[in-house]
């Protein structure tokens, strides 16, 4: 006798994922909220480019708010930052422990991109 076994997957809930884009003084400030990753990386390279306009003296992502970041990721703050230089901007990140903390510092990053504290952050 056959036995036929059904394998069941879990199939992980969709995580939403927002980029926001504001000013604060002479900073623009892109906090990222949800998962950072393959599916997710070409809306954030789009709002980069966009936020990199040299209207402002600084860019800086806002990472507070992200609950998953992989290779992919990491790749995207790299770009940022290269992207930010060329504009002619300082770049940062803002980190507050978490996920995508340990994964740079799981990488040797722990240096770049350069961080900035939540409390540095101007008011919007």
């Amino acid at each position: 006798m056959i036995r036929h076994i059904a394998l069941r997957r879990a199939i992980p809930a969709i995580q939403e994922f927002e980029v926001s884009v504001r000013q604060g003084g002479a900073c623009t400030i892109v906090a990222i909220h949800g998962e950072l990753c393959l599916s997710t990386a070409a809306a954030l390279a789009e709002r980069v480019a966009e936020a990199s306009n040299g209207r402002s003296e600084q860019l800086v992502l806002d990472l507070r708010e992200v609950t998953f970041m992989d290779s992919t990721g990491i790749r995207e703050l790299l770009d940022a930052e290269a992207v930010a230089t060329a504009a002619g901007q300082r770049f940062a990140i803002v980190l507050e422990g978490g996920q995508p903390e340990r994964v740079l510092e799981l990488v040797g990053m722990t240096g770049r991109p350069a961080r900035m504290p939540a409390e540095d952050l101007p008011d919007a």
